[in-house]
């Protein structure tokens, strides 16, 4: 026994395993906006990468259906017939 312990007593000790950074999500990036009190206008995700678009939203990047006006008037409620 002692002589497989001397055997590879003289070998370095062995580097420690680097970590792989992970990839930021946009649960984690908006989760940050929140906390730094930021608003959020869009974000995108292309390639692994998250990138925000901070502000607020304009009339042309709010989806709004056609329909919605249709079915409930221009208030957004809903109307009983």
């Amino acid at each position: 026994m002692n002589r497989n312990r001397l055997a590879f007593s003289h070998r370095e000790p062995c580097k420690p395993r680097t970590r792989r950074a992970r990839k930021p999500t946009l649960a984690q990036a908006l989760r940050e906006a929140a906390k730094a009190g930021v608003n959020v206008a869009g974000a995108t995700i292309e390639d692994g990468k998250v990138s925000l678009t901070f502000g607020k939203p304009s009339a042309a990047t709010v989806n709004e259906n056609e329909w919605d006006e249709e079915l409930y008037g221009k208030d957004k409620t809903p109307t009983r017939q």
